[in-house]
Parts: structure tokens; C-alpha cells; sequence
């Protein structure tokens, strides 16, 4: 059976993916931050933000070690 090689993509690099990132994701946590301290107070804001991050962290981990061959 032949192995197969990895596709590399030398077009993107850490600005693009660093620029979708922010366009898409960040706009958009920027403004749930302001309406969740706007709502609530900053405290629970920044905590509920840090719980959440800590969620996809963990979720993002998984993936990892599920993906990892080794």
C-alpha cells in the first residue's frame, strides 16, 4: 500500500488564518462581551467568557488527542 503525502498549502500563512479569525470570531465576542456587561455585571461577564473558553479548550483537547496518532 503507498503512503500518501501531505498536502501543503503555501498560500496561507499565520496572517491570513490570523485575519479570518478575528474578522469572523472576534467582532462578534467583542460585541457579547459588551451586551453581557452591559446586562450583567463585569465580573460575571469575564467569568462567563473564561468558563466558556475553558469549555472549548477542553473540547479542543479532545479533538487533539483523538485526531493524534500518537
Amino acid at each position: 500500500m503507498k503512503a500518501h503525502k501531505p498536502i501543503l498549502d503555501t498560500r496561507q500563512n499565520f496572517w491570513t488564518l490570523a485575519s479570518i479569525q478575528s474578522a469572523s470570531i472576534g467582532i462578534w465576542g467583542m460585541v457579547l462581551g459588551w451586551h453581557l456587561a452591559k446586562d450583567y455585571s463585569p465580573n460575571i461577564a469575564i467569568g462567563s467568557i473564561c468558563v466558556g473558553n475553558l469549555l472549548l479548550w477542553f473540547i479542543g483537547i479532545g479533538i487533539i488527542s483523538m485526531a493524534s496518532k500518537r
